[in-house]
């Protein structure tokens, strides 16, 4: 790899190529993609030629043996990890193969590693496309065509953890960690996928209270950085341990109790990460069109935009943004094709044919313009229509539902008669008072569930929610708060940040 000054930049920004010893393994044979589909956590059944995921292999127990980027291509399945992982990988592989028709081998990988996504926007033959710890990288043999900046390994994994909560996996902890402690969890498996090897230990942990220990962000209150690997306590009780930190962020693996967004501690304030590959390509697609907007390259843009395409190609703006830049170039005819494209994705789109409206118009093809305006007005007149009709369905509906809660109601106070504290009844009632807005009756139920049943955490946010709704904020934040160290416990997250999220809104 050519050597030229190494800068310390954030991946998620970088444009060049990364310094990291990886190996590349190809995996062919006729039951190649049944093997891995019974044996890694990612499903791959849908996964497209030169586009690439995240997965894992686990022991029995739930324990990582090592996550690894994959991704197909016309002659096979190849997966991306470390060096040091490669023979950790290759036993674990060969451990499950009894007579399947599995070819496994070491290929030479090329020589440079381009990180960043306009450098992923054509794969040829020759090159291998991953999502390499939620980057796109690009394994090529082309070389630069002029001096590139490098990211060293520790600073790409800095802020690779600072940026989503995945740490770097080495071969000591391989056999370990549990999958349910890290990011991964999130990142590189599919909840509906069929079995594979500590899959019923990894829904365990989820479908009960989660993991003890799991990774979330800590916004100091105070500049001073804390340390990786520091032990931190709130109010004697052990908060996690620091995983990365900079001057801005702080990554610690937190105590489950304390794991609630926006939950305001003594060192700071926490919050939940939120990465997924939806947002990383709204946020690549805003960036990038700001950069643009403010000069940026135009076949950079054009190459990251065409990324995004190739990669999710349900994501509409994308397809207007990069028409928009080829009309600039006055490339009519390849932005005309990129707007069938996109009328294909999305046939009530009333901006193709406002788009198109213009791009035709510059062509000086004026009639055809006129015509695609006439198109977009049709389809608004159609959208309207079809918004008429469907508030009336919602009033139909609405009035069905009330119906259904009413008959509910019913079979909750016959319930009641046997068992006047039963949890679920209580609940029930205090539900359809909310609903109903009859708070001071949702009130009486509400406080009578809290009362004889205090772990069950949806019945302080809802007594909270009356009590606001009856203008008694301050009893309203007193319930929010117990509710919150309840659901904690309980590893109840959902209403234990809808709770954190209503107090800090009425702070």
């Amino acid at each position: 790899m050519p050597k030229t000054p190494v800068v310390a930049v954030n991946p998620f920004h970088f444009e060049g190529l990364l310094d990291l010893d990886l190996s590349l393994i190809q995996l062919t044979g006729v039951d190649c993609a049944s093997f891995l589909q019974s044996q890694m956590t990612q499903d791959i059944r849908d996964l497209k030629i030169d586009h690439s995921l995240q997965s894992c292999f686990l022991t029995a127990q739930g324990r990582m043996i090592a996550p690894f980027s994959l991704t197909r291509k016309n002659d096979g399945y190849y997966l991306l990890v470390e060096k040091s992982l490669e023979k950790i990988l290759i036993d674990r592989i060969e451990h499950y193969l009894v007579s399947e028709d599995v070819e496994i081998a070491i290929i030479k990988t090329p020589q440079y590693c381009w990180l960043g996504a306009h450098h992923c926007a054509d794969v040829g033959l020759e090159s291998y496309f991953f999502y390499f710890y939620c980057q796109p990288i690009l394994l090529s043999a082309i070389p630069p065509f002029q001096e590139e900046k490098i990211l060293t390994e520790h600073d790409f994994f800095q802020t690779v953890t600072l940026q989503t909560g995945l740490t770097r996996f080495t071969q000591e902890q391989s056999g370990k960690v549990l999958l349910n402690e890290t990011r991964w969890l999130e990142i590189a498996t599919s909840e509906n996928k069929g079995c594979y090897p500590g899959q019923e230990t990894v829904n365990k942990i989820r479908n009960n209270r989660g993991a003890a220990y799991y990774p979330a962000q800590l916004n100091l209150k105070n500049s001073s950085p804390l340390k990786e690997g520091e032990t931190l306590f709130h109010a004697d009780e052990k908060l996690g341990t620091v995983l990365a930190c900079d001057q801005n962020k702080t990554v610690v693996k937190m105590n489950r109790l304390f794991r609630v967004e926006g939950l305001e501690l003594e060192l700071g304030d926490v919050h939940l990460f939120q990465w997924s590959p939806e947002k990383y390509y709204e946020d690549l697609f805003n960036e990038t069109s700001l950069l643009y907007a403010q000069g940026g390259d135009i076949n950079q843009t054009i190459a990251t935009y065409r990324f995004i395409i190739r990669m999710h190609p349900a994501y509409s703006a994308a397809y207007e943004g990069l028409a928009v830049v080829l009309t600039q170039q006055e490339k009519f005819d390849q932005a005309l094709a990129l707007l069938d494209e996109l009328e294909q994705l999305e046939p009530d789109s009333v901006m193709v044919h406002t788009n198109r409206s213009i791009i035709l118009a510059k062509m000086g093809k004026i009639e055809e313009a006129e015509a695609e305006k006439v198109k977009a007005t049709v389809k608004t007149f159609r959208q309207k229509s079809k918004e008429k009709s469907l508030e009336k369905q919602q009033q139909e509906l609405e009035g069905q539902k009330k119906k259904e809660r009413e008959q509910r109601a019913q079979m909750f106070y016959q319930v009641l008669e046997i068992d006047p504290d039963d949890e679920v009844a209580l609940l029930g009632l205090g539900e359809f008072f909310w609903d109903e807005k009859q708070y001071h009756r949702a009130r009486g139920y509400l406080q009578q569930l809290v009362e004889k049943h205090p772990k069950i955490s949806k019945g302080y946010l809802l007594l909270g929610k009356v009590l606001k709704g009856m203008g008694e904020l301050e009893q309203a934040h007193q319930f929010w708060q117990d509710g919150v160290r309840v659901a904690s416990a309980n590893g109840d997250l959902m209403p234990a940040n809808e709770m954190q999220a209503l107090l800090n809104q009425s702070m």
